[in-house]
């Protein structure tokens, strides 16, 4: 890589060694994780065996091929005409699902045919091993071809965006429409996320919180360091063909992504972005006038 980029550049970088420089090696580096008492996963569980039962009531059914439950999806079970342009949501780390109740909810509204894909292995659960990025877009691909849909509206939160991401650089004619919401996909060749995620000391109380409930939970943490394959999930939107309608929306104080250089990256690329001020990571879904903002971009995108 070293003698790559000096011919590019037409450079030559002295020889040096310097034993504080210490390199970040996400896939190789030992798994780092806090314990965590067995209450901390049973009140887990029962709050998404409750969003289950809610997305249920909703009208959501379960369809998952893999009983592995390694990748799991939810299809509403209301009867649409195949002419209609479904919604496809990708959560991202957390307790799941159960977090974007009222997104979802919002979704449902816009009366459009709505799959939900799980990742259950970045939800908590005890899940060790994570389908490929190659078996998870057959799987997103024959679930639209199961139910009668060309292509889809993709909707990805956080690390939900490398999933769409995929579908873009490797299934375009399936994504009639992307929508990415503080999205990890974009310059992840710069170290901000797996650094700010995985190696970062916290400092401040959002970092704290951020440390213990997801960067050191045992199973999330297994999944970023042997299964998150970053050139797998990048997006180079100076270089890749993208779907006519895509939109991406940041917000100003994420503590993950490097807001600013997203921003600055996409607008040079001459991509839609929508810089949320004063806004952390995943705040749209306590901000009912910028979720409402997102929900009204995917009404666009479905019905043009």
């Amino acid at each position: 890589m070293v003698d790559l980029f000096e011919t590019e550049k037409g450079i030559k970088l002295p020889d040096g060694f310097n034993p504080d420089a210490k390199c970040i090696r996400l896939n190789l580096d030992p798994v780092n994780a806090l314990h965590r008492p067995l209450i901390f996963y049973t009140v887990i569980l029962a709050l998404d065996f409750s969003a289950k039962l809610l997305i249920t009531c909703l009208g959501f059914r379960n369809y998952t091929k893999d009983q592995s439950k390694k990748a799991s999806f939810w299809s509403e079970s209301m009867e649409r005409s195949a002419k209609m342009k479904p919604i496809v949501f990708v959560h991202g780390i957390g307790p799941g699902i159960g977090c974007y109740l009222m997104f979802i909810w919002k979704l449902l509204k816009l009366g459009q045919p709505i799959f939900l894909v799980e990742l259950p292995y970045v939800s908590m659960r005890f899940i060790e091993e994570a389908p490929s990025m190659e078996e998870l877009g057959r799987e997103v691909e024959n679930m639209l071809e199961a139910h009668g849909f060309r292509n889809a509206c993709f909707i990805g939160h956080s690390l939900g965006s490398m999933v769409v991401s995929w579908m873009v650089n490797n299934h375009l004619k399936r994504v009639k429409s992307a929508i990415f919401i503080d999205p990890i996909c974009f310059l992840l060749f710069n170290p901000s996320v797996a650094y700010n995620f995985v190696y970062r000391v916290p400092k401040t109380a959002r970092e704290y919180f951020l440390h213990y409930y997801a960067s050191k939970e045992l199973f999330i943490s297994n999944f970023i360091s042997r299964y998150f394959i970053w050139f797998n999930s990048v997006l180079l939107t100076d270089r890749a063909n993208l779907p006519k309608k895509m939109s991406v929306y940041l917000s100003e104080n994420d503590l993950l992504i490097p807001s600013r250089a997203v921003e600055k990256y996409l607008a040079d690329t001459n991509v839609h972005c929508r810089l949320f001020a004063g806004f952390d990571h995943a705040s749209f879904l306590f901000n009912p006038k910028e979720e409402n903002e997102i929900i009204d971009n995917v009404r666009r995108c479905v019905r043009a």
